[in-house]
Formats: C-alpha cells, structure tokens, sequence
C-alpha cells in the first residue's frame, strides 16, 4: 500500500484532502502529520504523494517540502494564497512540482493529482505562452514579476516606459484570469510558465 501525505494546521483542509484521496486513489493510505518527524524506527509504506500547505509558518513548510523530496523522493504539491507567490517560487525551488490556491475545487485538485501522478506535472503542456497568446515582452513581464520585480524595474530592463508596463500588466491580467500581480505570478507557476 503507498501513502499520501499531509501536512498542514488546517483541519478542513486535511478533512478535504483526505476525502479527495480515498475517493481518487482507492487503496492509497493517508497520514495527516508532519511527516518529517514520524516514528523513523516503524518500517512505512512508500509515499506516493504529499501535500504541503505553505500558509502558516512558511519556512517551516518549506523545509518539510524538502525533507520529503530528500526523504520520500515523493511529488510534493504545495497549498497557498495567490499573494504568497514568493513562498510558491520558494516551494518549487525546494522541490515542489505542483502549486494550488487553497481555494481550488475538488475538480482542479483531482486534475492536478492526475497530472502529479502520470509525471506531467511542472511541464509546460497545451497552457504554454503561445497557447494563451502571450508574446515575447508578455513573457518578459510575466517573468520578471515572478522575480519581484516593480513596474519601473521591468521598464527599465526591457527600454520601454512604465505606462507600456501598465498596460501589459493588466492585459496579462485579463489573459490570466487574475486581478493581482500576486495572483499573476501564482497562474503563471501553476500553468508551467515560469519556475
């Protein structure tokens, strides 16, 4: 039998996500705690999966994400807020390959289980920049704003003004669904299209 694991504070989320995986991996055991510090001596099934959820005590969860990738060699799908795009970048640093807002619906989270699982996810697939239409300075916004970077920053980098930022920042908006750089960032990261 192989396990998911968990680790979050969120009682409704683990209740959600324990409901999801008995429901799409039949079989599959699931553990709610932090899966760094269980009994090292118990022998364990393998980890087939792991969520991690990067709200509360971010640093913490990122290193829980990479003792599991260290430990369990599991795919790690992490849980956060679009105005955490930095700890999502962080995340997939430390060896995520799935982001997803902790508002997402059961659809979207068996999807990106799915994909976690047949080893797609964290690839750019038919959501790439040409399929959702975003040119080369579309690219170099988007990117640079998964950097950090200001409106004024960007210009400068790419020799146009702040107000063409503006402007492409709100396309990108439209383009991405969101009404926040932070919720920008977070889609680009969930669609593959900036690490």
């Amino acid at each position: 039998m192989s396990t998911v694991l968990c680790y979050t504070k969120d009682p409704l989320l683990a209740v959600w996500l324990q409901e999801t995986v008995e429901d799409s991996l039949p079989g599959a055991g699931y553990l709610l705690h932090d899966p760094i510090s269980a009994d090292n001596d118990r022998p364990k099934p393998p980890v087939m999966l792991a969520f991690v959820d990067l709200r509360q005590h971010q640093q913490a969860a990122l290193a829980v994400v990479s003792q599991i990738r260290e430990k369990h060699d599991a795919p790690v799908i992490v849980f956060a807020r679009p105005a955490d795009a930095a700890a999502v970048v962080r995340a997939f640093d430390s060896g995520a390959i799935a982001y997803l807002d902790v508002h997402a619906r059961d659809a979207t989270l068996r999807h990106t289980m799915e994909k976690v699982l047949a080893g797609s996810a964290g690839q750019a697939s038919g959501e790439g920049f040409e399929a959702i239409g975003l040119n080369n300075r579309e690219r170099a916004i988007l990117e640079g704003m998964a950097r950090g970077l200001t409106n004024a920053e960007i210009a400068a980098e790419l020799f146009v003004s702040q107000d063409t930022i503006k402007t492409q920042v709100k396309k990108l908006f439209s383009q991405l669904g969101v009404h926040t750089r932070a919720g920008v960032v977070a889609e680009g990261i969930r669609r593959s299209l900036v690490a």
